[in-house]
């Protein structure tokens, strides 16, 4: 698409022929310093330029019209330049060069049209781009959204202007500026290699985006030559086409200024860290992916189009439902399967292995959607009878279906179903591929049943096996190695021996470390593990140690809302309670039972538990008032939730009767003691402890009123 023809007042005030109306002009800036003239390209930064017109209403750095970047595009075409780098070296810096500004304070505004105004959309690309892929991304969003005004930094930033900023503007004031123009538009090319999830700048510019959430609408868009590219690539290979997407390590991004990349390197750890930004903008890679599959399929149907035979349609379908499953959307992930097993069905037979793999996929939805897992079963079956039928019963892929089938039948309680099909997976793949990942996952599975049996010998005899085939084919540096380590450490804390728990606790720790990162989650899981040990063993000291390594983990990776999270806070609060620092108890708490009101709600019996170990607290600390407060709010959420006769409301009832032996109302006293005394009754019978326990409080109560 072509722009109006334009003349240009030059710097030193000679004019051309001015076309009325049509054109766009330069003028000569106001002078106000002369900046630094060494010529080095700045980087994408919304906030420096030598004149007056930096910044707009309310500090919103400037944006420009559309046509002003066509008409540097169209310049740079006509003397053969393409990428946004060239023509900032060709084009814009010799035509600044005299004011040293940038190239936006040089445009005049028209009579009808303004040219320049505080900027209403932010635009993210590298410069290494063809400039025209950057002009077409934005003639896309002007499209839906007439006059719109551009923060394009090859026009709004000076490019003369090399000064160092302070790390203040790093962490905070790139930030707001992002907020307050509020649209980001990320220009994604080439598709099947993005230059922009390897460039720090860009990197940092989606992490300021997604840091101002609701502020900001991040947007990802495609030129239009890369975007017929991307849909035959994403329906001929969906998985290598995502793959290229979701790879983003910031730490090996790299920046045209050394000193760019390194404050924004400090700024990232001084926010959320590495590990948290990567996987934030692949889970934003693979959200935006999948609405470009989901939208695909959508254009491909509507086009009417006969798909009823179309293998790589399929292929595609049965990709968007493997996304769907890991975002929690089942429904939908069964209805692109369904579409895939149509097509596999017509095509290949309904005995082929692919329909037994759709089959399989399916079931997995149907064993996360909970409660269906007898329909997980159903699905698993007919996978199962395809592979038995087709492959013959000593495949590896009709173990990989017995395996899975274990894990259903373990979801159900079902341990010895369980333990069978995991023991025909293991025969299979220990006969057919001997020393391999999957014959140590199989052990590892059959030790979680042993575990849940309560075998402990035979759940470390499994976990043994696996360990020495995983040091043996994957070696000691390994995730799955450390998993190992970490489960026979498990198994080694209940059974009683905390020494050996440690010991391999310890070297589950090392590799993970090492191999994950500190920064990691499993990490964290390991320090938290560690913490038990000691808070089992009495430490208290070193279990509060272990926990805060943990809780460092998990609120900077995870955030505060997150179960594991708030797991920690519990038990830590358990070990202050403990320890008898009630106060830091009480602080812990406090952080628990807001996070899961907001996050769980009110009437959650998370909830309910945490206002029951406040109250108990309160109780140790003589606060009779508060303690009865607090056991009131967990009564009413587990009289709601469970129930008048569940052990859990009975709790509650023989505790308050308590605190009332305390405050000396005998008639409170036992109106409590009788409810948790019922309630224990219908929940345990009269033979059950906490039954016997409940009638003798009752019977010293009623001795104490005569």
């Amino acid at each position: 698409m072509g722009c109006k023809q334009c003349k240009l007042r030059t710097t030193d005030g000679d004019e051309g022929t001015n076309e009325r109306d049509e054109s766009i002009q330069l003028q000569q800036p106001i002078k106000q310093k002369q900046p630094n003239s060494n010529n080095t390209k700045t980087t994408a930064t919304p906030t420096t330029t030598t004149t007056s017109r930096s910044y707009a209403h309310d500090d919103v750095p400037l944006g420009i019209r559309l046509s002003v970047i066509e008409m540097v595009l169209e310049e740079g075409q006509t003397s053969g330049f393409k990428s946004t780098s060239d023509i900032c070296y060709n084009i814009i810096k010799p035509k600044t060069a005299k004011m040293k500004c940038a190239y936006v304070d040089m445009v005049v505004d028209q009579e009808a049209l303004v040219l320049v105004a505080p900027a209403t959309c932010f635009i993210s690309h590298a410069w290494s781009y063809n400039l025209e892929d950057s002009v077409d991304v934005m003639r896309q969003y002007e499209a839906e959204h007439p006059n719109t005004y551009f923060w394009f930094d090859l026009i709004v930033n000076n490019q003369h202007d090399t000064s160092e900023r302070p790390f203040e503007w790093w962490c905070n004031t790139f930030q707001k500026s992002i907020e307050k123009i509020g649209t980001v538009v990320l220009v994604l090319a080439p598709w099947d290699n993005p230059t922009p999830l390897k460039r720090s700048w860009c990197l940092f510019e989606i992490m300021c985006s997604m840091n101002a959430g609701d502020n900001v609408d991040l947007q990802i868009r495609l030129p239009t030559r890369q975007e017929d590219a991307f849909v035959k690539g994403m329906r001929k290979d969906y998985e290598s086409a995502m793959n290229a997407l979701i790879g983003v390590k910031t730490e090996e991004s790299q920046a045209f200024i050394e000193s760019d990349k390194q404050n924004i390197f400090k700024a990232v750890e001084a926010s959320i860290g590495f590990h948290k930004l990567n996987s934030q903008i692949n889970d934003q890679m693979r959200f935006w992916f999948l609405a470009k599959g989901k939208r695909g399929v959508r254009k491909i149907e509507e086009s009417g189009e006969d798909v009823s035979e179309d293998t790589e349609f399929a292929a595609l379908c049965s990709s968007l439902g493997s996304m769907l499953i890991g975002l929690g959307d089942y429904d939908k992930a069964l209805e692109y399967y369904a579409k895939a097993l149509a097509i596999s069905r017509k095509v290949l037979g309904d005995d082929h292995p692919n329909a037994a793999a759709t089959y399989n996929n399916m079931a997995n939805v149907f064993k996360r959607m909970g409660d269906n897992n007898n329909k997980a079963l159903e699905y698993y079956g007919y996978a199962l009878s395809i592979k038995r039928k087709v492959l013959g019963d000593g495949h590896p892929d009709t173990a990989a279906t017995y395996n899975n089938m274990g894990l259903s039948f373990s979801d159900m309680g079902d341990l010895v179903n369980a333990l069978e099909y995991y023991g025909n997976a293991l025969s299979i793949w220990r006969k057919a591929l001997g020393d391999h990942p999957s014959t140590a996952t199989v052990y590892n599975n059959m030790a979680g049943i042993f575990y849940k049996k309560e075998d402990y010998s035979k759940a470390l005899d499994y976990y043994g096996h696996a360990l020495l085939i995983q040091k043996k084919v994957l070696g000691d540096a390994h995730p799955d190695t450390a998993t190992t380590y970490n489960n026979m450490a498990n198994v080694l804390d209940d059974s009683g021996d905390c020494s050996k728990a440690l010991e391999y606790y310890g070297i589950a720790l090392a590799t993970r470390r090492a191999v994950l990162g500190d920064d990691h989650p499993e990490t964290a899981d390991t320090y938290f593990n560690i913490g038990n040990v000691f808070y089992h063993v009495g430490d208290h000291s070193q279990a509060l140690e272990y926990y805060g390594k943990a809780l460092s983990i998990r609120r900077k990776v995870l955030g505060d809302d997150h179960p594991d999270t708030t797991n920690t806070f519990h038990n830590m609060a358990i070990v202050f309670f403990n320890q008898g620092d009630y106060d830091k108890a009480l602080e812990y708490y406090s952080i628990l039972l807001l996070v899961r009101r907001k996050v769980l709600g009110d009437e959650h019996p998370s909830t309910a538990n945490t206002y029951f170990s406040m109250a108990n607290l309160f109780f140790n600390v003589g606060d009779y008032n508060k303690a009865l407060q607090h056991y009131n709010n967990a009564l009413s959420i587990r009289r709601k939730v469970l129930g008048d006769d569940h052990p859990d409301t009975a709790a509650i009832y023989k505790n308050m009767g308590l605190v009332y032996m305390e405050k000396e109302d005998v008639k409170k006293e036992l109106e409590m003691l009788e409810k948790a005394h019922r309630a224990y009754l219908a929940a345990y019978g009269p033979d059950h402890e906490n039954t016997i326990e409940t009638n003798e409080l009752i019977d010293r109560c009623k001795d104490a009123m005569h």
